[in-house]
Order: structure tokens, then C-alpha cells, then sequence
């Protein structure tokens, strides 16, 4: 009997072509979706500081991101939002039904131009299982408008009561 011929060993697989880092292509294309609303976007840590600041943020409060970057997002706020805010942040870190029956809150920023905003902010808890990520986004709504509308219509509606009395 002859000898059967060993099986050519499998080549070597030839070494990947090196790979641009997958996470940091996604977080800029991450970064580049968030900047193109005009809501603020804004990531916190557990203790309210800043990790990142979207475009629409900047224009909102007036600040670069290297202006704010790990300050507590607080000190964008007027006092008494500062609490609404730490509030906030306290019932979406404990247990309960805080982050299902998330509503949102108004609060008041105080502008690097000088003068307050009025905004609808939305908190939500992040889970990630990166180390040093942000643990909760916050989304704030400009609703300048809105309130101008909203005080607008109660005048029209003041009005037309007092010239219903009069009648």
C-alpha cells in the first residue's frame, strides 16, 4: 500500500489590514446625529456633571463644550431649577417608577449672554457598561415660544372676559 499523502497545512490566514477603532468611528457618527438637533443634548454623570454638550446645546446656553465639560449642569440653571434638577436626578437614580412615568420638567437657564431661557427638560437613565460613561441624557427643549403663545392667549382670553363684563 502506498503511503497516503498528508493534507497540506491550511496557509496561514494572511494579518487583517489594521482597522481604523470601530468605537471612536461610532461615537463621532454619534456625536455628528446629535449635533444636528436643535433640542440640547447633554450627557451626565451620576452626580450631574457634564460629559458631553451637543451643538444644540452650545446654542441654547451660549457655551462651548470646553467651557462646561465636567461641570455640574446646575450651574447652567437658575436656582430654583437647580433643585427641580437635583429632584430629578434623585428620583431617576432610586427605585420606583420615576423613569416610566418620566414627564419632564420645566426649568429656567440662565444664558452666557446675560438672561434665562425657558426650557422643557427630559432626563433618562443610561445603562451603559462602559467605564466612565455618562449615566443619564438630558434632552432640553427651548419653549420660548410656546410661553410667548401661552401668555398671549391667556391676555386674549383676559380680555375678551373683560369686555364681556362690560357688555
Amino acid at each position: 500500500e502506498a503511503p497516503q499523502p498528508k493534507p497540506a497545512a491550511d496557509p496561514a490566514p494572511a494579518p487583517l489590514p489594521p482597522q481604523p477603532n470601530a468605537r471612536v468611528e461610532e461615537d463621532e457618527e454619534l456625536r455628528n446625529i446629535l449635533d444636528t438637533a436643535a433640542d440640547g443634548i447633554i450627557t451626565l454623570d451620576t452626580s450631574g456633571q457634564i460629559r458631553s454638550f451637543s451643538a444644540g446645546a452650545e446654542a441654547i446656553f451660549g457655551y462651548r463644550i470646553a467651557e462646561v465639560i465636567d461641570k455640574p449642569l446646575a450651574t447652567l440653571l437658575a436656582p430654583d431649577s437647580r433643585r427641580v434638577l437635583r429632584d430629578y436626578l434623585s428620583a431617576l437614580q432610586g427605585p420606583g417608577l420615576a423613569a416610566v412615568f418620566n414627564d419632564g420638567r420645566e426649568v429656567t437657564a440662565i444664558v452666557k449672554q446675560g438672561g434665562v431661557v425657558p426650557l422643557f427638560l427630559t432626563i433618562g437613565r443610561l445603562h451603559s457598561t462602559r467605564e466612565n460613561s455618562a449615566a443619564f441624557c438630558a434632552v432640553l427643549r427651548d419653549i420660548t415660544q410656546w410661553k410667548r403663545t401661552e401668555a398671549e392667549l391667556r391676555e386674549a382670553k383676559d380680555a375678551a372676559e373683560q369686555a364681556s363684563k362690560q357688555k
